[in-house]
């Protein structure tokens, strides 16, 4: 097993950087030859001074120390989101009947992931079952949200939205509110959480929408949308915050003008030909209808 040290041995000198500049002010320089001969550990304040002197993130440290690769469970979450995006529901299934008996905690965790996830999208085809239930029930009574919680909330909500669950919608909601401001401010999004906010806008607006009484908060989605600082969102989030707006012009503003924020989520996809995303398109074709309908009905009047 390769120590802490070591790796931040290897990372100074392949740099360029000596002992001392790396260390100074940090720990002393004896401390600093055992460290990085693996005979000694560091706290946490003074391995992130050695990282910021390095100009190294923790992950690309993670990665290096891995061997410039993703650990297995990040290779994992890849793979069950990237058959999740291409409808192959048996693929995530599989990949999370294996990952159940890992014996690693963080592959057993993705595996509850994969699980809300095929429950989210299938729940109101029937009774979820016990394993998402209970990874479900874990999430709500988290107390604190960090970024891994605030990740799956777009699918724990899909998996809540159900007749008679208006109050686990708020409480998520909630959660989900107070948890992604810890993290955010106006300039800077370091870990892109408003990409999980905009996701989290996606599928709520699609509930909004769905209940005519909380059309009123459909409504009010735009401005919650367009208040989302444009240049911290990565394309994926700019593309769903686009589809956002133009379903709500669809529903609530100008048809047209739907149409060409629709156009623009379409020029997007049709660049993704590697990996095609079968579930915006499925949204888009469900919406147009339910948006005419709504219209006719004489209720879409902005």
């Amino acid at each position: 097993m390769v120590m802490i040290g070591q790796v931040v041995r290897q990372i100074r000198r392949s740099k360029g950087y000596t002992q001392k500049e790396i260390y100074t002010g940090v720990v002393s320089r004896s401390f600093a030859i055992r460290f990085e001969a693996g005979g000694h550990d560091m706290t946490a304040e003074k391995l992130f001074a050695v990282l910021d002197n390095l100009n190294i993130s923790v992950d690309e440290f993670r990665f290096i120390a891995a061997g410039y690769q993703e650990t297995p469970a990040v290779q994992l979450r890849d793979a069950v989101d990237q058959a999740y995006h291409a409808q192959d529901f048996a693929a995530v299934h599989r990949l999370a009947e294996t990952a159940e008996h890992s014996a690693d905690p963080a592959q057993r965790h993705v595996a509850g992931l994969a699980r809300l996830m095929l429950g989210a999208y299938d729940g109101r085809l029937g009774k979820p079952t016990p394993v998402i239930e209970n990874y479900a029930a874990y999430l709500l009574t988290t107390k604190q949200w960090t970024l891994t919680e605030i990740r799956l909330a777009p699918m724990l909500l899909a998996l809540y939205d159900k007749p008679g669950q208006n109050a686990a919608t708020a409480q998520i909601t909630a959660r989900m509110t107070a948890s992604c401001a810890r993290y955010l401010s106006p300039h800077a999004d370091p870990f892109r959480v408003y990409d999980a906010l905009v996701d989290y806008d996606l599928v709520l607006f699609q509930i909004q929408l769905d209940e005519y009484r909380e059309m009123a908060a459909a409504r009010r989605m735009r401005a919650t949308i367009q208040a989302i600082p444009e240049v911290l969102l990565s394309a994926e989030a700019l593309t769903a915050r686009t589809l956002i707006l133009g379903l709500w012009e669809w529903y609530f503003g100008d048809w047209q003008k739907g149409d060409a924020y629709i156009a623009q989520v379409q020029a997007f996809l049709d660049m993704r030909t590697a990996a095609p995303d079968r579930i915006t398109p499925a949204i888009i074709r469900v919406r147009r209808e339910r948006a005419q309908h709504y219209r006719h009905s004489g209720r879409g009047e902005a």
